[in-house]
């Protein structure tokens, strides 16, 4: 009874062994398909590149791939944004001069500023621009407007001084 249950297993054998053989033979009369450079390596096969898609929108019209009846707009051209224009003196004005030498005060367009200290002051034209108080001095007040270099002197008025 053994060799029964023994016997149910040589076709099985016989098979996978001819399978072997037969592969053998296969692969030693095929010619090499790969170059000789990469037959002996495991480098992996050259991919070809991809190309990027390009989408041109400052061109007119403009016509979106994905969205062709839309009404945007192209996308504006970037402009060089750190020309600053020159900020006039005569739209600010020292209205005050107070307190001791040692803690000076200046009302410059109705906003009392200390030395160093930073606020946000209306000019008659409606904008509102930041400045700092750099000195103050017996009848002036230096200040220095946003994104300007040079300081800006501002002379207390005669027609206020007390005689």
């Amino acid at each position: 009874m053994k060799i029964f249950r023994f016997l149910r297993f040589v076709p099985m054998a016989l098979a996978l062994g001819l399978l072997v053989c037969a592969r053998a033979l296969n692969a030693a009369s095929a010619p090499s398909e790969l170059p000789a450079a990469v037959a002996g390596t495991n480098a992996a096969p050259h991919e070809p590149e991809v190309p990027q898609s390009v989408f041109d929108i400052t061109s007119s019209p403009v016509k979106d791939p994905f969205f062709p009846h839309t009404t945007r707009l192209p996308m504006p051209v970037a402009t060089n944004t750190n020309v600053v224009a020159a900020i006039d003196a005569s739209i600010f004005a020292l209205k005050g001069l107070s307190g001791p030498m040692g803690h000076r005060l200046a009302l410059i367009n109705n906003r009392t500023l200390a030395v160093g200290e930073v606020a946000e002051v209306t000019v008659p034209d409606g904008r509102k621009i930041k400045i700092r108080c750099v000195e103050i001095g017996a009848n002036t007040a230096t200040i220095r407007a946003e994104n300007q270099i040079s300081p800006i002197e501002l002379h207390y008025e005669e027609h206020f001084l007390k005689h």
